[in-house]
């Protein structure tokens, strides 16, 4: 296994010193694997000899140029978009968006490339504890369930959330790796799911890594036992499943039962570590811990910070940042960069948009080797399974280079930019301004949305903002702080976007104005999505509110209702 994540590591390391050459060799096996579809003999695939003309005869690409193709292939015919087959087809979770949620097809995965190996290779680097894979078994926990919202085509082909797609093959794995038995990704009820991880993770004190798909998974995983360690030492002394409020099937809770034995060690060993409060819990209930796996850039980066009480000094790693549409980028310096992300140039072509041109009706678009230290771009991908030129709508900003690859972190959605007069704030502007703000006062921000208030002149950003400890304010006491969280805001909009300061100098744009509203709100606003049929894993609160019912959450729970 060394071997061969040497010999990838070489190949990467020589291809990023000559990318021009790679990427249009990798966009030319794209299109000729994909020339004899429907969709490739409309644009002349096989004509194609090199990425100019390629960009010629192909436009930029959103998803609604590709509904109906999608929509045909759901239906069971082939060579539409892909040569191969859709395996899966990916619900996006829709919540980031007014528009309706998007099928992704899935297709077998045919690129030559082992970038997973260029993974490895770095966390064994970084944690050498784990190399040693005897190690591996029933040391990793995994923070996964099942959705309970798949279903099958006609034609048998699954449609789910991308974030559980890999179930299936993960339940085949022997022996199972998981601290969690197989009959708990099973489950679908999000409360119950997360009990029995806390349970069956708690009750073992080896456990190496946590995984997970997203942050806000994680950190749910921690409130839950925060809420429940009690209930959870008593089960794991008593060696049952107790907890009246969880939803389990008679026969998985048999099971399950049937695999346990009382063990009062562990359960005194936990008893005095939470007693001694929640404060870096993980790595005192897990010594060998030695890091946190999940989606932690742009806009879970918020959920990250809630988690650092409880996991203290121990590394959250991305190990790669991608989508339903899949993979674009690796994270190759974990227990250094949270999410620090370099492309995979040999596993699909991707273009990028400066981000000043992203409302532009035919903006430029650059090179992986173009790009600008600094600079920030929308994402335009071109892959196997059937997109072309696509435009992905997430925002990523440069920040390093590694030979002639860029090193990026991801900034937020290109639908969350805030501009009223060609400012373009970004999700990352906005996520450090109101941060600050609140910090100024000594609170401390539970989460946020934002929208753009058209009613006033010129216009102007409107906060919506959950802050923990300001429950027992008056009336007056609330107004003021929002006065004063309004003008520190103001101040760190100026500092952090130039742009925002020359155009509230010009009077362009009226004062940022901050909104508090209800204990619970943002958590009544995660209930609302998943109850629309996104699992509670996958939301992510939209840092621009667009959807109806989400206004109306804010506007009905402000705490002090204003003209």
């Amino acid at each position: 296994m060394q071997e061969k994540i040497e010999q990838v590591q070489k190949k990467f390391e020589e291809d990023s010193q000559q990318i021009a050459s790679v990427i249009e060799s990798t966009l030319l096996k794209i299109i000729s694997h994909n020339k004899d579809t429907e969709y490739g003999k409309k644009y002349g695939f096989a004509k194609i000899t090199n990425l100019k003309e390629f960009k010629q005869i192909h436009p930029l690409t959103k998803y609604e140029h590709y509904e109906s193709f999608i929509q045909r292939m759901f239906d069971g015919e082939e060579n539409v978009l892909s040569k191969d087959s859709p395996i899966f087809f990916a619900r996006s979770s829709g919540t980031t968006s007014i528009s309706k949620q998007k099928l992704i097809p899935a297709t077998k995965d045919i690129s030559a490339f082992p970038w997973s190996l260029l993974i490895e290779g770095a966390v064994h680097q970084a944690f050498p504890l784990t190399k040693d894979l005897t190690k591996e078994f029933n040391q990793s926990l995994l923070i996964v369930n099942a959705n309970g919202l798949e279903y099958k085509t006609k034609n048998g082909i699954r449609v789910g959330f991308a974030s559980s797609a890999q179930l299936p093959q993960l339940m085949k794995k022997e022996p199972f790796p998981f601290t969690s038995p197989k009959e708990v990704f099973s489950i679908t009820h999000n409360p119950t799911a997360a009990y029995l991880h806390a349970f069956y993770g708690l009750k073992n004190p080896n456990i190496l890594y946590i995984n997970s798909t997203f942050a806000t998974a994680v950190l749910n995983f921690f409130r839950c036992i925060e809420e429940n360690w009690q209930k959870i030492v008593k089960d794991i002394r008593l060696g049952t499943i107790s907890n009246n409020y969880l939803i389990i099937a008679p026969e998985i809770k048999q099971k399950l039962l049937d695999d346990l034995e009382p063990n009062p060690q562990r359960a005194d060993e936990l008893v005095h570590l939470f007693e001694e409060g929640l404060e870096n819990i993980a790595s005192r209930v897990w010594p060998n811990l030695q890091y946190i796996r999940c989606l932690a850039g742009g806009t879970f980066s918020i959920y990250v910070e809630k988690c650092q009480p409880y996991i203290g000094n121990v590394p959250v790693y991305s190990a790669a940042y991608g989508a339903s549409e899949g993979l674009l980028g690796i994270n190759l310096w974990p227990g250094k960069h949270i999410a620090r992300f370099i492309p995979v140039p040999q596993e699909r072509y991707t273009e990028y948009i400066p981000v000043a041109e992203t409302t532009s009706p035919n903006p430029t678009t650059l090179e992986v080797h173009q790009l600008k230290k600094g600079e920030s771009y929308e994402v335009v991908m071109t892959h196997y399974k059937g997109f072309y030129r696509y435009r992905m709508g997430d925002i990523i900003k440069v920040v390093d280079r590694y030979n002639e690859l860029p090193i990026y972190e991801l900034e937020g959605r290109a639908g969350t930019l805030l501009d009223i007069a060609g400012e373009k704030t970004t999700e990352e502007m906005s996520h450090w301004s109101i941060n600050q703000a609140v910090e100024s006062q000594s609170y401390h921000l539970i989460d946020y949305t934002t929208m753009i208030d058209i009613n006033c002149s010129p216009p102007r950003y409107l906060f919506f903002v959950e802050l923990a400890d300001y429950y027992q304010l008056s009336a007056t006491e609330v107004s003021q702080l929002e006065q004063t969280l309004s003008k520190e805001l103001e101040k760190k909009l100026k500092i952090v976007n130039s742009g925002y300061h020359i155009n509230s100098t010009l009077n362009k744009i009226h004062k940022a104005q901050v909104l508090l509203v209800q204990k619970g709100t943002f958590r009544t606003a995660i209930e609302i999505l998943s109850a629309q049929g996104v699992p509670e894993v996958q939301i992510k609160i939209p840092r621009y509110a667009r959807k109806p019912e989400l206004i109306k959450l804010l506007q009905e729970n402000r705490i002090i209702a204003t003209n």
